[in-house]
């Protein structure tokens, strides 16, 4: 997640959500680690906050690991019906949509667990390299596809988040790195499908890193 992007996020919690609209289910969260210190602005900037003012999150994601409060499949019937008991207001999808090879499941998936006048907050890439994390779909939809994507709601709040990095100074901190990607980049013969992506990145390099952040509310 972009340092601007939790900006953005944060903004959009304290201005629009109400305290009935809690508890908030962060689909996708990863583990504690990765929100604390791999990456500590998702903590600071997002969960901190809400910690502080007594707000409840329930922190979801399919692998068992720490900092993980609901481990389960959100495309599996019982594991919404286990959220609806939960009494689940809101929820916020970052960053996961482009690593799943059917992303509309779990937007389906996340409308079905919530009612009308609940809030949703999606974050995807919008210029960003390709990553595998196991996949990278290289989803990276504007404000008006990202909204399709979740019908019968709407737009309360949308942006193009930009952050002042590109991925040109991410190679140029690392000199390993960017001396892989460049012997990445000449061999298209190994695993094509990732290249054709990845060569991609190659044309936009200074282009500044962004991402699509709607906050939606179900109709």
């Amino acid at each position: 997640m972009l340092v601007e992007e939790s900006k953005w996020i944060q903004k959009a919690l304290e201005t629009e959500f109400k305290e009935g609209d809690f508890p908030l289910l962060n689909v996708g969260s990863s583990r504690l680690v990765f929100r604390t210190e791999t990456q500590p602005h998702i903590h600071n900037n997002i969960f901190a906050p809400l910690e502080k003012k007594g707000l409840k999150v329930l922190h979801t994601d399919i692998k068992d690991d720490e900092g993980v409060d609901l481990v389960g499949d959100l495309n599996q019937k019982e594991f919404r019906e286990k959220l609806s008991d939960l009494g689940v207001k809101s929820v916020l999808c970052s960053n996961l949509l482009e690593h799943l090879p059917q992303p509309q499941l779990i937007c389906d998936s996340i409308l079905e667990v919530l009612s009308t006048g609940d809030k949703i907050i999606v974050t995807v890439p919008y210029n960003f390299p390709f990553h595998n994390d196991p996949i990278d779909t290289m989803l990276r939809p504007n404000i008006q596809e990202l909204s399709a994507m979740f019908p019968n709601t709407k737009v309360l709040d949308s942006a193009i988040v930009e952050q002042d990095r590109c991925f040109w100074d991410d190679l140029k901190a690392n000199k390993r790195f960017m001396l892989i990607m460049f012997v990445r980049w000449s061999i298209p013969f190994y695993k094509f499908s990732e290249w054709k992506y990845m060569i991609k990145d190659l044309f936009r390099l200074k282009r500044k890193y962004s991402a699509t952040a709607i906050l939606l509310e179900k109709c």
